[in-house]
């Protein structure tokens, strides 16, 4: 079925737009499937990567607490540390330990009941009151033979983020006689995961036990609470995994999380595919879409291109029809091939080639009769004029009728005698410089009493036409009888002349009733009845006046609106010779 959307375009638009029209509707589905593969493999792709940074930083992590825990539990095994009996020794031992580790900034030596007995700081001084950190959980996990570990904690005068590490002092093994607690930086940490592959992608995230963020690369977000967070509360109910999701800022984003076991601390590794390979997927898709284009434009002129080849000689076989139904010489030669155009070519050539036949012999059958038809006629008129003193009629009314009917009786015979002679081919033309202005005075001086019914309007007498003079006369003097007859008394036949580039067009115009359409399509045909047909008349003036102009490479038209009156438009080559 075709498409409505078609309908009203040419063969060759049809030829190009409707491949192309399918050709864009697979191209879009072929676009459509081919982002969601791309976007569906790069998301797996990224998520993969975006998991196996977060394994490595977590490990990165645990490595790091794993040492420091080594380093304390290390400490804890002299004989100073499990006695807790000397405070100037434990506090000497501690500030050994300090200086050797950077990153402890604080180490406290609390007994079981959590009274501070030693302590060092690299930060502050203590006040004559040590620290109580008899309510401290981490102390009081550290007392039941447990290793504590803090969340977020903060220098507020510094801006120094930390965490505290509690873990048990044994004095015989199962026998806990206090808890060692050491303030760590927690920036140790903070560095290596804000240099790790997840950051250079993302946004790696570390959050303690109660949800609180300890690392983050906007450092305005440290020390925030997360735990409504929904990835936040998956990591504290100890759940790993990876999700997608819309951030705050409306961007699409990856991302992994998973515990930090046995330390309740979480890591998440998020990551916005627009910063990285989603960058490059977009790249590649609109370098896609581009290609797309590209290929359609191309296909489009390629295809365009092919149709005008094949529409070309449907072109040329529709102008000749026209013109050969229009009356012109049949100037075409059929299409070489053996496809289907090539067929309707040589088909049409054979049948204008055969309508050209049967139109001679018809042209030669009505020259015949005309012929046979005008020799007793002449004889018959001569006698009248003739005898017309000696012959006695019973009224001169009579002798008068029968001279005016044998006269229309012999024009009708002279216009089918040149009819069909102008369809054999037999009048000579002579064509020359003719000045219009000139030729058309001339002719309105031969209507002698109806002159002033004739309005010639003012043009230069330079302009001229090139065609035979006397056939140029025959045909204006047809189409001002016509228009005469069906101009009102009151009115006048009004005659324009203009140039057209090469040509030149002379507008006779009526103020009569004008034309019907249904008679106005048909005016031109032979033996056509019509309202501008004269009574006796078989209708073959303004066909005569047609082939006459198309035979001096012209043309004859007509336009009509009813009530407007009528407009007869000869056109002609003009001659550059000026008079």
């Amino acid at each position: 079925m075709q498409m409505k959307l078609f309908d009203k375009q040419s063969l060759q638009q049809r030829l190009t737009f409707y491949p192309l029209f399918w050709f864009t509707i697979g191209l879009l589905v072929t676009c459509g499937i081919t982002v969601t593969l791309i976007k569906q493999y790069l998301d797996n792709y990224l998520m993969a990567q975006i998991i196996a940074y977060s394994q490595q930083t977590a490990s990165d992590v645990t490595n790091i607490i794993d040492h420091d825990k080594e380093t304390i539990s290390t400490f804890l095994l002299s004989d100073t540390m499990r006695d807790l009996k000397e405070p100037d020794r434990l506090t000497v031992a501690l500030e050994r330990l300090l200086s050797r580790n950077k990153n402890f900034l604080e180490g406290y030596v609390i007994d079981k009941n959590g009274q501070t007995l030693a302590s060092v700081s690299r930060l502050r001084i203590f006040p004559n009151h040590k620290p109580d950190f008899r309510n401290n959980p981490i102390f009081l996990k550290a007392t039941t033979g447990q290793i504590g570990i803090s969340g977020w904690e903060n220098f507020i005068e510094e801006n120094r983020p930390f965490w505290y590490m509690a873990i048990p002092i044994e004095k015989y093994p199962g026998e806990i006689s206090g808890v060692m607690l050491v303030t760590i930086d927690l920036r140790r940490i903070e560095d290596a995961i804000l240099t790790s592959q997840g950051a250079k992608y993302g946004t790696p995230i570390l959050i303690d036990h109660q949800g609180n963020i300890l690392v983050h690369m906007d450092r305005s977000k440290l020390g925030s609470n997360w735990s409504k967070n929904k990835i936040v509360q998956k990591i504290l109910r100890g759940k790993i995994g990876t999700t997608r999701y819309y951030d705050d800022e409306g961007r699409y984003v990856l991302a992994a999380y998973q515990p930090l076991s046995p330390y309740n601390w979480g890591l998440i590794v998020q990551v916005p595919p627009s910063q990285t390979i989603y960058g490059i997927r977009n790249k590649v898709i609109l370098l896609f879409i581009l290609m797309m284009i590209i290929i359609f434009v191309v296909t489009g002129l390629i295809t365009y291109a092919a149709a005008g080849h094949v529409v070309l000689p449907i072109k040329d076989l529709t102008k000749a029809s026209q013109r050969f139904g229009e009356g012109e010489k049949l100037e075409y030669s059929p299409m070489e091939g053996n496809d289907e155009i090539a067929q309707l070519s040589s088909a049409f050539y054979e049948m204008a080639i055969s309508l050209k036949d049967h139109e001679k012999q018809r042209a030669q059958y009505i020259s015949m009769i005309a012929h046979d038809l005008r020799n007793p006629l002449t004889s018959i008129t001569e006698f009248f004029h003739s005898s017309s003193q000696n012959l006695v009629l019973p009224d001169e009314r009579l002798r008068n009728l029968g001279l005016s009917k044998l006269e229309q009786v012999n024009r009708m015979i002279g216009d089918l005698l040149e009819f069909s002679r102008l369809d054999l081919g037999e009048i000579n033309f002579n064509p020359e410089v003719v000045s219009v202005q000139y030729l058309c005075q001339d002719i309105i001086a031969g209507y002698r009493d109806q002159c002033h019914k004739f309005t010639l309007a003012s043009f230069s007498p330079n302009i001229c036409v090139w065609a035979d003079p006397i056939r140029l006369q025959q045909i204006l003097q047809n189409i001002m009888d016509n228009s005469l007859k069906y101009t009102p008394t009151e009115c006048a036949v009004s005659i324009h002349c203009k140039i057209l580039g090469e040509r030149v067009e002379i507008a006779i115009s009526d103020s009569g009733p004008g034309i019907p359409t249904e008679i106005l399509k048909n005016l031109f045909k032979p033996f056509h009845p019509n309202s501008c047909q004269k009574q006796g008349s078989y209708g073959l003036g303004l066909s005569i006046a047609k082939k006459l102009a198309l035979q001096m490479h012209g043309d004859l038209k007509v336009t009509s609106a009813k009530g407007k009156g009528t407009t007869f438009h000869i056109i002609l080559p003009r001659a550059s010779i000026k008079l």
